[in-house]
């Protein structure tokens, strides 16, 4: 509910003529705070039982099994007002080329399930790029791409090790809410 909504529904309702901003002026005196809701994926039957399988096979894992994955995501970032849209188990990561390299390389992948950003830490880490993002204005894609570098290069090992070491605690959150997202 908006304070704008307030507003509207006292004055049809009670006949009481009051602007938004004395409306959201008495709510904050009362001590309540604005805040948007937080935006989460919608997650269907099958992508609930397979968010609980992914994290009861997994639940056992440790910080230090975590820490020999190697994660990856993308993240578009956009030089106009559009919200940046993260897309995981895109077709880029399941090419050919790609399996192929990963099968000469030897290297093991985890069927990650999908609508499970609250399962991928570098999530975490495009948020905070993108917020900083959020305070920067870019005029054109050098200045862009100049940006995103110097926030990637800024990124510490701690901070990506932080993230990773919240993993066992995601697999527990999961289970814990038979599926459903970890994020509210």
């Amino acid at each position: 509910m908006t304070s704008s909504n307030l507003q509207k529904e006292w004055h049809a309702a009670a006949g009481v003529n009051c602007t938004e901003r004395r409306v959201r002026n008495r709510l904050l005196e009362a001590g309540l705070k604005s805040c948007k809701a937080r935006k989460k994926p919608f997650i269907n039957e099958k992508q609930r039982r397979a968010r609980l399988k992914f994290a009861k096979d997994h639940k056992d894992w440790t910080v230090e099994d975590w820490s020999k994955v190697v994660f990856s995501d993308e993240c578009n970032f956009q030089l106009c007002e559009t919200p940046s849209h993260v897309m995981n188990n895109a077709p880029c990561h399941t090419a050919g080329s790609i399996k192929v390299w990963m099968r000469d390389h030897q290297n093991k992948t985890i069927s990650w399930p999908a609508q499970s950003p609250d399962l991928n830490p570098t999530e975490n880490l495009w948020n905070v790029i993108q917020r900083k993002m959020d305070g920067h204005k870019p005029s054109n894609k050098a200045e862009l791409l100049e940006f995103l570098c110097q926030e990637w290069c800024k990124v510490t090992q701690q901070q990506c090790e932080r993230l990773v070491e919240i993993m066992p605690r995601c697999m527990k959150g999961v289970i814990k809410n038979q599926g459903y997202s970890t994020k509210s």
